[in-house]
């Protein structure tokens, strides 16, 4: 682990993380605990600085991945390598693990149809998963008793949350000590990638460290303030952390 922002990050690269969490899903047990994964990017982390509540979630999280590449290169400016692992890759790895052991998944967040055609999408793909549940992100919270029990009841392996930062994150962390014996994985929006509603970026422009950049051109909209008017108060952030 490295030390950055004041969380610890993961130092390896994707083949041994999914090496250890495969580890992980074979010998756990009903006593073992959640194990909450969060990938945080640029946004997340000028979030972190504003919010003391999204801090502490991220700070007692299981594990921590650097998905922004910004994260990594502050990371070798300090000395303290961590690599780029984006929540989609992680989320595509645990799939494969799920497809290898046969492992049941559970996915939270987003529409009805964007669950039911990724869904659809992903067995297709990985024949070997043993099922997958879902529920939508548009609950009240009196309704999460009911779906805890209903993750629970599908003796879920691996949960993905994809509500949105840093909604997913605090939810998970409210209730990491009842979701026992899984993996949870906060996923941002990668389940409208695994629906094909939203196209990723091809793997050379992920290799040039822009799919932000690709992000942009298809939602410029959504997307301007985040990349452009909010983005650069992680500078002042950076600087700070390279005292």
């Amino acid at each position: 682990m490295k030390k950055l922002f004041g969380l610890n990050f993961y130092d390896k690269k994707l083949d041994e993380l999914k090496l250890q969490l495969e580890k992980y899903l074979l010998n756990k047990n009903n006593e073992t605990g959640c194990m909450c994964i969060f990938t945080p990017n640029v946004d997340h982390i000028i979030t972190l600085y504003k919010r003391e509540e999204v801090y502490n979630a991220y700070r007692e999280a299981g594990l921590i991945i650097a998905d922004g590449w910004p994260i990594e290169f502050i990371s070798k400016l300090k000395g303290e390598r961590v690599y780029q692992i984006t929540g989609v890759d992680l989320m595509d790895s645990l799939l494969e693990v799920s497809d290898k052991h046969s492992l049941n998944i559970y996915c939270l967040g987003c529409q009805d149809e964007t669950l039911k055609l990724m869904k659809e999408n992903i067995m297709a793909k990985f024949k070997g998963i043993k099922n997958i549940a879902f529920h939508n992100g548009y609950f009240k919270e009196e309704e999460d008793a009911e779906i805890l029990k209903d993750i629970k009841e599908n003796k879920t392996d691996i949960l993905f949350v994809g509500m949105g930062h840093p909604k997913q994150e605090l939810w998970l962390h409210k209730y990491k000590n009842e979701l026992k014996s899984c993996i949870a994985l906060a996923v941002g929006g990668a389940f409208k990638i695994y629906s094909m509603e939203v196209k990723r970026a091809p793997m050379i422009i992920r290799r040039l460290k822009l799919e932000w950049f690709w992000r942009f051109l298809n939602e410029p909209a959504r997307l301007f303030s985040r990349y452009f008017i909010r983005y650069p108060n992680f500078i002042k952030i950076a600087l700070m952390e390279l005292k």
